[in-house]
C-alpha cells in the first residue's frame, strides 16, 4: 500500500540541537510544485529506493541510522483523516503501535496539517515517530516522517517540529 510507505520509510535518531543545515532541502517536483524544508544541521541527503525525494540522514549510532523523509500522497479528505486511517493500518502491520499525541499543526508559511507522535516496533526495536501530514494542492497531502529510537524520547520532538515548521510549497516557474 503506497500510503503506508511514507510511514515506514523514515528511521530517525537525534543528534544535536535545533540547528538547520545551511541550505534548504529542495524536494522533488510534483505536478509543477516543489517542496522545501530545512533538515537538521550536518545531516546528509541521499536517494532512497521508493522515495521521489532525497532523504535526510543523521549520524549512525547504536546500529541505527536516523532519517527524515517527505512524500506526496493523493488524498482528498482531511489531514486528520489521513493520519487516523494510516494509524489504523499500521496497527495491523507493526507491533506495539501506540499514539502518544495527535495535534493540529501549522508551518511557518501557513500550511495546515496534523501531527502524530507514535511509538511502534520496527525491526525488533522500539521507535518514536513524528508524522506531519500537511495540506498540499487539492487532492494531495505531504507527509514528513521522522523516526528516532524510543529512548531518545520527547527531547527529539522539538528538532523534528522545527524542520516541519520550515516546510514550504513553491510553484515551479518554468516547466
Amino acid at each position: 500500500m503506497k500510503v503506508l510507505s511514507t510511514f515506514l520509510l523514515a528511521m530517525l535518531s537525534i543528534f544535536g540541537g535545533q540547528a538547520f543545515a545551511e541550505e534548504s532541502l529542495l524536494g522533488a517536483a510534483y505536478d509543477g510544485v516543489v517542496f522545501q524544508y530545512h533538515p537538521p544541521k550536518d545531516w546528509s541527503l541521499r536517494d532512497v529506493k521508493g522515495s521521489k525525494a532525497l532523504v535526510a540522514f543523521g549520524h549512525k549510532a547504536d546500529d541505527f541510522e536516523p532519517s527524515l523523509s517527505v512524500d506526496e500522497e493523493a488524498y482528498s479528505r482531511t489531514t486528520q483523516n489521513y493520519a487516523r486511517e494510516n494509524y489504523e493500518a499500521l496497527k495491523g502491520l507493526l507491533k506495539k503501535v501506540e499514539i502518544i499525541s495527535e495535534t493540529e499543526f501549522v508551518t511557518t508559511s501557513g500550511i495546515k496539517g496534523t501531527r502524530l507522535i507514535a511509538i511502534n516496533e520496527q525491526e525488533k526495536r522500539l521507535v518514536r515517530q513524528n508524522i506531519f501530514v500537511l495540506e498540499g494542492e487539492p487532492g494531495k497531502v505531504y507527509v514528513l516522517t521522522s523516526t528516532v529510537l524510543a529512548q531518545a524520547g520527547p527531547k527529539s520532538d522539538a528538532l523534528f517540529e522545527a524542520s516541519a515548521k520550515s516546510f514550504e510549497l513553491k510553484k515551479r516557474c518554468c516547466e
